[in-house]
């Protein structure tokens, strides 16, 4: 039985993908593996003739053997094509291409022709006269792009070296080296029909790697996706056809008994001869040919999307096969398999009343798993939710609409550092910090600069100082190159120039007269772009602080760019609406990127207990700035208000440490005014004292109020 202890709180999802196979050990293997072909063929070739002289229907037979051996896939060979570009650079002005179209799938591509094509038995590789590229459908929903990009890109075995998107199919295209030398692209691309294809492109370490590139370019510019269907119920190699599993096959009158949920009011109907096991987070229902567990959860509905993603994709845990929206509720179904070889499906329904409710149904490896579906199935069918009857809920409902974020891919965090500090430090910080995240939707760039000596306060559009300029004029060129090159990728920057030179020259003002800047810039709803200007102290290795201020400064920006919702345009909306002294987005929003950094720099250093830092930088904001949540240094202010709601168990910790709390606009409409403990986090944040030791907690009085 598998028990779900609160499970969204608890759930720290990291996507594993191991069936995700090295197909290019060594040149060596290749050569091997294509002599004992071609020996394995001529030996069917000379056994093919021996038959014909004997019977000529044997030899019929044997040719179709060997075809079906040597032929898995469909093409066309000599198509002439001319490539009018001056990018690549052939011997000859023509070059004949091939069509291969995958069987199974009838996705195809296009590829030179004096190429050699061999056929492997999950994929094909071409051998081009400086490299290799290999093509394989990898039947994966789409919907999996960014978790398995992200392993993929990722494995130990390759570096990557730079990631772009790609628009059309959508998908990523990242560049780097193997662990021998040779140089390697990876493409994953797809469509919600075709679901995920890949392509790999080597070269050796010596060869032309730029050159094998463009014909790469070539190659995935002339993927057909056209003619496959894959994944819309027709033509799935890997679905269940769940809804014909799933039929009524329990007389109307049989001996059922009613379940009924306390917290929720969920109920439903189940064979009587079943046995209840109340435990303490879930109910389990034992059945004869398995078991039904019962599970409700504080989530609301409206996350359910991003809930079912992480659930039916648990790699440590289960393997899912098919996945099916149900018709009469509100979720889904998936059906799978568990590490142990149980059989298991896992349904997700809810409504705004009960918020997110778990099924699981399990049958070990030698029960009847169809019997047991089917019986689900009646249960499912005899479902009964209570409506939704709270006019408060449903006034704000109407009023909230999440904007959807879409083509996002894999948190690419591009980081330009022309500071003193170690790059590659400050990309072990990324990482790190990046792990935590519980759903990465983020395409960010980091730029960092040295600043000099202050100058004066103020003297641009944002709230930054004006500091000596210490960068060259060459150097200023180089990062506007980069964030230019950046922003041109963004989809929702591309078709707007007037505010793509707004942007460009609002930077280039920054970076030219001295800004400490200190942003996140939401460019785009998965774009981000951080700016920030370090200052000396930032910078000085004799500083006793160091690096831990500028560990802390750089965290706190990156968590800015991974709080998903900031650019959700209804969540502004309500935000605008109530005001700022009303509105409770800046202290959420700043004291948890606080709140983060000061626990990821204690993990990275174990050089101090995050809480206990944070109350004593509110003990000291509040002597400075006074008691106002929202005066002065509202980062600070925010993180103690955080934790008050943490001690009031009004809010768990980890949706602070792994982003959700920032996935559906909850600090407008779940941690509103009319909470009577929202408003004592915000009246009583700066109620601390300071013990024995140098130790600050909460007094009595903010706790109890």
């Amino acid at each position: 039985m598998l028990k779900i202890l609160n499970i969204y709180e608890s759930m720290n999802i990291k996507f594993v993908y191991n069936n995700i196979r090295i197909r290019r050990s060594s040149t060596s293997t290749n050569f091997n593996m294509k002599y004992l072909k071609e020996n394995y063929l001529i030996c069917l070739f000379i056994f093919s003739l021996l038959l014909s002289s004997c019977n000529s229907e044997d030899s019929v037979t044997t040719n179709e053997s060997v075809e079906k051996e040597t032929k898995s896939i469909e093409h066309t060979k000599s198509i002439d094509t001319v490539v009018e570009t001056e990018d690549i650079k052939t011997d000859n002005d023509e070059i004949k291409y091939a069509i291969y179209t995958d069987y199974k799938s009838k996705i195809s591509i296009m590829y030179p022709e004096n190429w050699q094509e061999l056929t492997r038995e999950n994929y094909v590789e071409l051998r081009g006269p400086v490299g290799d590229v290999i093509f394989e459908v990898l039947y994966e929903n789409f919907h999996e792009l960014d978790q398995f990009a992200n392993q993929y890109f990722s494995e130990s075995n390759y570096q990557e070296e730079s990631r772009r998107t790609i628009q059309d199919p959508s998908g990523y295209m990242s560049i780097g080296s193997l662990r021998d030398g040779a140089k390697h692209a990876r493409v994953i691309v797809g469509n919600e029909k075709a679901g995920l294809i890949l392509l790999e492109a080597t070269t050796g370490p010596e060869d032309n790697f730029e050159k094998h590139l463009k014909h790469f370019q070539i190659i995935i510019d002339s993927l057909n996706l056209k003619n496959t269907s894959l994944f819309d119920g027709s033509n799935d190699p890997n679905k269940k056809d769940s809804e014909s599993i799933l039929t009524k096959t329990i007389p109307e009158n049989s001996d059922t008994t009613i379940y009924t949920d306390p917290k929720t009011g969920l109920s439903f109907n189940y064979p009587s001869n079943w046995n209840k096991v109340q435990h303490k987070h879930d109910t389990e229902l034992r059945g004869p040919m398995g078991d039904l567990m019962i599970a409700t959860t504080d989530i609301p509905i409206r996350e359910l999307e991003s809930f079912i993603q992480d659930f039916f994709t648990e790699p440590d845990e289960y393997k899912e096969e098919s996945r099916d929206p149900l018709n009469e509720l509100s979720g889904y179904i998936s059906i799978g398999n568990l590490r142990d070889e149980s059989q298991q499906a896992r349904v997700i329904i809810g409504n705004e009343q009960t918020g997110i409710i778990i099924f699981e149904a399990t049958s070990g490896p030698e029960g009847d798993f169809e019997a047991h579906l089917k019986q689900l199935q009646n249960i499912l069918n005899s479902v009964n939710l209570p409506e939704v009857d709270s006019n408060e809920y449903q006034s704000q409902k109407q009023e909230y609409s999440p904007t959807p974020i879409t083509n996002y891919g894999p948190s690419a965090i591009e980081i330009v550092n022309i500071s003193e500090f170690s790059t590659d430090l400050m990309k072990e910080w990324a990482s790190y910090s990046e792990a935590k995240m519980a759903n990465r939707r983020a395409d960010i760039l980091m730029v960092l600069w040295p600043v000099g000596e202050f100058i004066k306060e103020g003297g641009f559009s944002h709230p930054f100082a004006t500091m000596k300029v210490v960068i060259t004029p060459d150097e200023i060129d180089y990062l506007m190159n980069e964030i230019e090159t950046w922003l041109s990728d963004q989809s929702c920057i591309v078709d707007d120039p007037v505010r793509y030179y707004e942007e460009i020259e609002m930077y280039r003002d920054w970076l030219s007269r001295g800004a400490d800047a200190s942003t996140q810039i939401t460019i785009c709803p998965a774009s981000r772009l951080i700016l920030m200007g370090l200052p000396p102290d930032m910078r000085d290795t004799n500083n006793p602080t160091y690096p831990i201020n500028l560990q802390d400064f750089f965290i706190h920006e990156l968590y800015h760019g991974l709080q998903q919702d900031l650019m959700d345009e209804s969540c502004r909306q309500l935000e605008e609406s109530l005001g700022r002294e009303e509105t409770n987005t800046p202290w959420l929003v700043e004291g948890g990127a606080d709140y983060f950094a000061k626990h990821v720099v204690a993990e990275l250093t174990g050089a101090f207990d995050p809480i206990n830092r944070i109350l004593r930088n509110a003990v000291n904001a509040s002597r400075e700035e006074g008691t106002n949540i929202y005066q002065g240094g509202i980062d600070k202010t925010g993180a103690a208000a955080m934790q008050i709601l943490v001690e009031l168990e009004k809010l768990d910790p980890e949706k602070i440490l792994d982003g959700s709390l920032f996935h559906n606009c909850a600090r407008e409409f779940e941690y509103t005014n009319d909470k009577p403990y929202v408003l004592q986090a915000k009246n009583s944040w700066y109620m601390i004292e300071e013990t024995n030791g140098n130790q600050f907690v909460f007094s009595e009085e903010a706790l109890n109020q």
